[in-house]
């Protein structure tokens, strides 16, 4: 679970919590995560 943990602190990172209401574009997001894997 260290990569969903490393996942979703990069996600925090990217969009600070609040942001857009916390809307996170999930396309970038995985796009980012497989290139880190």
């Amino acid at each position: 679970m260290r990569d969903v943990k490393s996942f979703l602190e990069s996600t925090e990172a990217l969009v600070p919590r609040g942001a857009e209401a916390g809307r996170i574009d999930w396309d970038t997001e995985l796009a980012y995560l497989l290139s880190q894997s």
